[in-house]
């Protein structure tokens, strides 16, 4: 199977759990950071950064 396949099922795989309701990710618990993040996904680097003096809303 070429890498193009590979890639092309994988994609096609989570988009069909995406639209069964379910994760792709171990989803985070805090409901407003999860409206912009949805969770951690395997292999992957999130930073999430604020600039200084920021408040919490």
């Amino acid at each position: 199977m070429s890498r193009f396949k590979q890639v092309m099922g994988n994609l096609r795989l989570r988009r069909e759990r995406v639209l069964n309701g379910l994760y792709n990710c171990i989803p985070f618990p805090f409901p407003r950071f999860r409206a912009w993040v949805p969770g951690i996904e395997t292999a992957k680097f999130i930073v999430v950064t604020a600039n200084q003096k920021v408040k919490a809303s």
